[in-house]
This record gives structure tokens, sequence and C-alpha cells, in this order.
């Protein structure tokens, strides 16, 4: 019953919409935007926060992604331009600190810490904790605490409110991920596929659902994506026993990067009829050094 009320809590349909006064669009255009909308006192916002963002920077993911944060979540605008959120005075607390925060500091390398590091409490069930984050991070609270105490707070709240409520589709619970502007559902946790799918840095060519190769001629520099789990273990035998051919790859993505002076590499892949196995691939790129 409990887990029952805990997703009951984050869970609701959004009555009339707010119109927005802006639409947001990702700093760098071959950058794959991601916004989490969300409310500071979900578990589940919590959850994702703590467990599932900080996956960007594991594999320098975050390179690729344009990552912001909206915390309003729930929350209903009440009249003059007052509002309530989910659960109670201590959300709307945390909400408008969070705002404070990415208002203060606007890098993600500044404010992220601080976020986390207060959901890192809520999570934990301790969020009367989270004025601690300031002295853990060596932090000066003032401009937090002034954003609060002066009224830009409650502003930024009510710019977030717009954007929230402006989303379309309208967003039906929290934690509310969305990637280049398509809302993932369900399927939140498992954003960096989506990521990983959106990035567009290059033009991949479209060809077997198993591989996807870029070819740069000017470089001989090569890409490769596959979904084969097994792919990176028979990559990192040839790679001990070849070391002449310089390979990178990312986890993360499950992306390949093949940099070779051998021009007859790009013969090989450019081959209608050649493998449509990667670590064959691997292995014919091998064989011409």
């Amino acid at each position: 019953m409990a887990a029952y009320h805990s997703v009951l809590c984050c869970l609701f349909l959004l009555g009339s919409l707010c119109s927005a006064s802006r639409i947001v669009l990702p700093s760098d255009s071959n950058k794959v935007s991601l916004t989490l909308y969300y409310e500071s006192l979900c578990p589940f916002s919590a959850n994702f926060i703590v467990n599932y963002l900080p996956k960007l920077f594991e594999h320098d993911l975050i390179s690729i992604v344009d990552l912001r944060l909206v915390p309003w979540g729930n929350a209903k605008l009440k009249g003059n331009d007052t509002f309530e959120c989910q659960h109670g005075p201590a959300e709307c607390l945390l909400n408008t600190l969070e705002a404070c925060a990415l208002d203060a500091w606007p890098k993600l390398n500044d404010h992220f810490p601080f976020i986390y590091c207060v959901e890192a409490f809520v999570y934990k069930g301790k969020y009367l904790e989270w004025e601690s984050c300031f002295e853990k991070l060596g932090l000066e609270a003032k401009p937090v605490t002034d954003c609060y105490s002066t009224g830009l707070g409650k502003k930024l709240d009510l710019q977030y409110a717009a954007e929230t409520n402006a989303l379309e589709p309208p967003h039906t619970y929290v934690p509310w991920v969305v990637v280049d502007g398509q809302p993932l559902y369900e399927d939140y946790e498992n954003y960096l596929s989506y990521v990983c799918k959106a990035y567009k840095g290059a033009a991949v060519p479209k060809g077997d659902s198993s591989i996807n190769i870029i070819i740069k001629n000017h470089s001989n520099y090569y890409v490769m994506d596959t979904e084969d789990d097994n792919f990176y273990a028979g990559v990192s035998i040839l790679r001990m026993h070849k070391a002449g051919l310089k390979i990178v790859w990312s986890y993360g993505c499950k992306r390949l990067q093949i940099r070779t002076d051998n021009t007859q590499a790009v013969k090989l892949v450019e081959d209608p009829n050649g493998s449509n196995n990667p670590v064959s691939l691997i292995r014919a790129i091998f064989k011409l050094r």
C-alpha cells in the first residue's frame, strides 16, 4: 500500500494549460537536448537524479548533451501568482532553492553537484539536511538564499511553471524526461539509448540496423555503432594483438572509432557486399595492415 501511495504522489492528470513565453532550444545544434521536468520531493525524481543522470558523466556523454533541469513538476498555480506543491510547503521550498541554484550557477558543473546533493538527501529520506550541501561542496550559500528571500526565486518558479504547463504533449507524471523535444514516457530510465540514437554529430548513412559506419576520407576516421554487448570483448582481444590500428570506443553509446592510414580500409567499409558483422569487419581491416 505504501508503494502504491508513493506512485500516486508522483502521478496526476493536468487540467488547464498556461501558455509559455518562450521555447528553449539546444545551445549547440550538434548536441542532444535532454530536459528533466521534476519536483524535488518526489521519490522517483530523486531516484532518477541520483541513480541515472550521473551516467551521463561516466563516459563523457555529457559532451554531446545539453542538459536542462526544470524544478516544478506537478505543482499547481492558484490565483495571484500563488501555487501549491504536490508534497506540500517543504517541496515548494526546495523547488525554489533548486531554481535559485540553477540561476546562481548557470554552468552545469556548478549547479548539478548541489542539486544532486539535495536530491541524495531526499532519496535517503533526510531532506531536512539539505543545507549541509553548501558546506559539503564548498559553496557560498548567499547567492541562493538571497535569490529565495528577494522574490527572484518565485519569479523563476513561475517561469518554470509556464514552461512545464506548455509541454506538448502535456506531462502526466514526474520525472518527465524529454530528448530533442520527444518525451520518453515510462521508458525514461533508458534515456541514454535515446540520446545516442538522437546524436547527429556526423552524418550516419542508414544501413544494416546492427552497424552504421561514418567515413570522413580526409582523416580516415570511422565510427561504428552496434547494439551487440559482446562486440567489445572481441574488439579488445583484437586490439591487444594489433596495436598498429588505433581504436577508441565509448561504452556509453556503444560507439567504436577506428583510426588508420590504410586507404584500402575505406574501400572495405564502403563495399555494399561486405560483412555486416562488426567484428568480422574489424578483422578484415586488420588484415590490411
